[in-house]
């Protein structure tokens, strides 16, 4: 696993080992990178489910301001924190070790770019939006990246706009605010 481009390009990361994180495949990465594109440039990025950090890495090396980095597990907490020192980050972040929920009641900041990648049975994605929106812990234009398995329901919401992308077995959902 590396970072495909930007400033950190080319650096090795580590996966947590065992089944319980699946990394997201390069040309998923690739592409979820691609249709966020220039819209990362000095933004404030959250990874709720970050596994090793391997999704918050990538857009920091892609001009995002700041990368905000979660997970549950232990293990990946210390994947993440080998990551951050092995590519030496610069770029300012933050490290949580919670529950996606203790998370976003504890945020205390807007964010511009939210990433989701849960396990796919759990899916969360639409009551993480919702806390999102009740916790009033989005910037004026965020954008919503939902990665999921081909059965998992699209979200719907009257305030954003959604496009699907499918990629093989799994597919990315991304929601930008209606105006």
């Amino acid at each position: 696993m590396r970072v495909i481009s930007g400033k950190y390009r080319g650096r090795n990361l580590i996966a947590p080992e065992g089944l319980n994180t699946r990394p997201t495949m390069d040309r998923i990465k690739e592409a979820m990178f691609n249709i966020l594109g220039f819209s990362l440039n000095n933004k404030i990025v959250l990874d709720v489910f970050s596994g090793s950090g391997a999704l918050v890495i990538e857009a920091l090396s892609r001009g995002a301001r700041k990368g905000i980095f979660n997970d549950l597990s232990k293990e990946a907490i210390k994947v993440i924190k080998t990551n951050i020192k092995n590519i030496k980050l610069e770029e300012p972040y933050e490290l949580f070790n919670m529950d996606y929920n203790e998370l976003l009641e504890n945020l205390n900041q807007k964010i511009d770019i939210v990433i989701l990648d849960p396990p796919y049975k759990m899916n969360v994605y639409e009551e993480i939006l919702n806390k999102l929106l009740e916790k009033d812990l989005l910037n004026e234009d965020p954008i919503l990246v939902f990665e999921m398995d081909l059965n998992n329901p699209l979200v719907e919401h009257e305030l954003f706009v959604s496009k699907m992308y499918k990629y093989g077995n799994k597919k990315l959902q991304v929601l930008k605010r209606k105006y």
